[in-house]
Formats: structure tokens, sequence, C-alpha cells
């Protein structure tokens, strides 16, 4: 038996368990082996786990869910914008897309953060550098948190189009933000936002969906090593967990995930 995000997850996981299945597979793999959730969102023990181990183990959980909730909310950013009117008719639209922007970029750099703390959490073999292969989105995301304001060009319809991010600070053929003026933008490749997020936040999840892959090839390693698996109970699961959206637990700290007390 194994826990699943769609019966034992919190609110979070249950709500978007298809999305999940579907786009990152390797989220409840990783999360059936190495964390579960036995009611009122605590953790699945592991019998015989080191006790050291098992607090990397929470910090794992904890680092390994912030994760998620920042896909899912590049998601409903994407999704947003995507439904929305582009059209540029005042400062106020103006500065709203640069809202998106940063926030966008900001949810980036979290999952970066977020999934080096996970490799440091683990005994790797197979996810060692695992953020090597998002350098380059990195390098994009620092373009726009750390530069200067992005430059753009205003067509009829009053759609914007930005330029082509570059791709390390070699590149010269998209925008750096400490060679280039704003009026060089006429001599880059330009294309709308909605095409620059979607496409960045596609291939975000993709990588992410594999690194999470090979964080659960070193968690069975460990585990097989060990000969130790999660502990599956589930018994009393529907009467510790609740619908409310309450924070659980005497003291209401209002975490989230499988890791102590948080939104059921």
């Amino acid at each position: 038996m194994k826990y699943t995000l769609i019966n034992n997850g919190d609110s979070l996981e249950r709500s978007y368990a298809n999305f999940i299945i579907e786009n990152f597979r390797t989220y409840e793999l990783v999360w059936q082996n190495f964390i579960g959730n036995v009611g009122k969102n605590k953790i699945a023990p592991i019998i015989g786990y080191d006790f050291e181990r098992n607090k990397k183990r929470v910090k794992f959980s904890q680092h390994s869910y912030t994760v998620l909730q920042s896909l899912i909310l590049l998601k409903r950013l994407v999704e947003k914008y995507e439904n929305t009117n582009k059209s540029i008719i005042n400062i106020n639209d103006l500065l709203d897309l640069q809202d998106l922007l940063i926030l966008f970029f900001g949810h980036v750099g979290r999952i970066f953060d977020n999934l080096n703390q996970c490799e440091l959490c683990l005994i790797t073999n197979h996810s060692k550098d695992c953020t090597s292969s998002l350098r380059i989105i990195y390098h994009k995301r620092h373009l726009i948190i750390h530069g200067k304001a992005l430059p753009f060009i205003f067509e009829e319809n009053g759609v914007i189009l930005i330029p082509i991010l570059g791709v390390d600070s070699l590149d010269r053929g998209g925008w750096n933000h400490k060679d280039n003026f704003w009026e060089d933008i006429e001599t880059f490749k330009s294309e709308t936002v909605e095409i620059t997020i979607r496409g960045i936040y596609t291939e975000l999840l993709q990588k992410v969906n594999q690194i999470f892959g090979l964080f659960n090839k070193d968690i069975l390693s460990e585990l097989e090593k060990l000969g130790l698996q999660i502990e599956y109970n589930i018994s009393n699961f529907d009467e510790l967990n609740s619908t409310s959206f309450e924070a659980s637990g005497s003291n209401k700290v209002g975490c989230f995930g499988s890791s102590g007390y948080g939104l059921p």
C-alpha cells in the first residue's frame, strides 16, 4: 500500500492531484516513499531511521512542498495572464505587467533555492548539483530581478513585445541588462510576454520533474541500503483529517504540507 496525494495529501496536494499526476509525477513518488501523511499533516514514520537523518527528512519535506507551491502559483500566474486583456492603455496596466514579471521570476528563484536545499537534505549520488539544468532559466530570472527595467515595444493593438532574454552573460543575441541600453531593443528579436512566461514555465516544470526523479532515486537507494521503508498507516486518517482551512494543532501554526501543523 502507498499513500496517494488524491487521498492523503493536504488541501493543496489534493486540489492539484490531477495536475501533479499529469505534469509533476515524480513529486508524488518522492512524497510516497519519503514523506506521506498519516493525518493532520503529520509526516509518516520510517521506523529505525536515524534521528538526525529524520530531521533532514522533515526539512526536505518542507522545501519540496515549497517547490510544489511555487510551481502551482506560476501555473496560476501564467493562466491568469493568458485569460486577461493584455493591452497596455495606461500606467496602471504597465505597472501590473511589471508586477507580473517580478512575481513570476521571484517564484523561479524560490524554486531554484529550495531545490538546492532539498539536495542538501539527501545523501546524493544521482541528484548532486541538481540545479545545473536550470542555470539558463535562473540567469533569465537574474536579468529581471536584479537588472534595470526591461524595455518594450508597443504594437498597434496595445500588446507589447519584450526582448528575448539572454541565456548567459556572454550571450549577445539576447537582452543583457549590464551591456544593453533600452533603445537596443530595436536590434533584438522580441516576443510577447505571454510566450516568454509560458515557455519558461513549461521548461521549468519539465526540468523540476526530472530533478525530483533524481531525488527519488537517491531516497530509494538510501532506504534500500538501510533495509527501511515508510510506514503506511491511515487507519484513522479520515478522523484525523478535517476539511477546515483553519490551521490544525493546539498552537495554530499556519504551515503547510505533511511535516507538521497546517491546512488539512
